[in-house]
């Protein structure tokens, strides 16, 4: 089952909440069971990996779970951003240009 726009938000909301609970994220939820909660996040880390560097000197240490939290998170901004961008007449990519741009990133829980 394709998960919805609204089970999106709320798993990228559960992992800031909940970082890499997926009992409480799956709760938070309510429309997804731990499984499917655990599969969209390792997902989302293979998709990750793609756009962010992982495991070279320097970069995101896959075996730190902190990190790989924080790389799925910012993965997530970053599609959001970009798919602002699309929908752009005008593209601006200065984010300090224009007083409406902020950043909705927030530092997730990191106690899991």
């Amino acid at each position: 089952k394709i998960w919805t726009e609204e089970e999106d938000d709320a798993f990228y909301q559960g992992m800031r909440m909940y970082g890499r609970d997926f009992d409480q994220v799956s709760n938070h939820i309510r429309t997804r069971d731990r499984e499917q909660v655990r599969s969209r996040f390792y997902t989302i880390v293979a998709k990750a990996e793609k756009m962010l560097p992982m495991n070279g000197p320097n970069l995101i240490n896959k075996k730190n779970k902190d990190q790989v939290l924080l790389s799925v998170l910012c993965y997530h901004d970053m599609k959001k951003q970009v798919a602002a961008l699309k929908r752009s007449d005008s593209v601006n990519l200065d984010p300090s240009a224009s007083s409406s741009s902020t950043s909705t990133f927030q530092q997730p829980n990191m106690r899991h």
